[in-house]
């Protein structure tokens, strides 16, 4: 089943690590929450793309492992609270799968309940440097790459607005200055 989804993990990784790569363009636009936002033009579609960028003091495999989406239904997604549902809808390998993720509406109801429908994959580089050429403060990174996807059997859903994910993903970076095991605080 790999190879029938073969060029598109590789397009799709490929796509999100130039993105990643480009340092060109990138506006700061603001902090909040201690979360660094930027924007620049996207090249996929009118209007702008995002990047944002935190520090979280916690183990690499930790956080990495609150990021990814769940590997069952079973498992929640608590710490976003616009997620309403997650289904893992195909398993195509250990690190790449397709979910369907839906959400509440929003702003009392002028923004829709949403699914998005989405091919991911897991992927780890052990140096920094391999996937985004920075420093040797990091170590290890590890990817969490989306986008959308369509799929006959996945048929939208009654009562929710398919959306259309571009390229996209998450990095979570290991900081070398903190501890891979947590810190007991007395």
């Amino acid at each position: 089943m790999m190879e029938t989804y073969s060029s598109k993990v590789k397009q799709l990784v490929k796509e999100v690590l130039n993105i990643q790569r480009n340092k060109t363009g990138w506006t700061f636009w603001k902090n909040e929450n201690a979360v660094d936002i930027y924007y620049k033009p996207s090249s996929y579609f009118n209007g702008n793309m995002y990047k944002f960028v935190t520090e979280i003091d916690g183990p690499h495999d930790m956080v990495y492992d609150v990021m990814k989406p769940p590997s069952s239904p079973e498992i929640s997604m608590e710490w976003d609270k616009s997620i309403q549902s997650y289904e893992l809808i195909k398993t195509i390998s250990t690190d790449v799968f397709i979910g369907r993720v839906t959400t509440f509406p929003a702003v009392l109801g002028l923004i829709s309940a949403r699914e998005f429908l989405n091919l991911y994959v897991l992927k780890t580089f052990s140096d920094f440097s391999e996937s985004t050429q920075i420093n040797s403060k990091y170590g290890k990174v590890s990817w969490i790459f989306a986008e959308s996807i369509a799929l006959p059997e996945s048929p939208e859903t009654k009562d929710y607005v398919r959306v259309a994910n571009y390229p996209g993903g998450f990095a979570i970076v290991e900081n070398k200055n903190i501890s891979e095991t947590p810190q007991k605080a007395w």
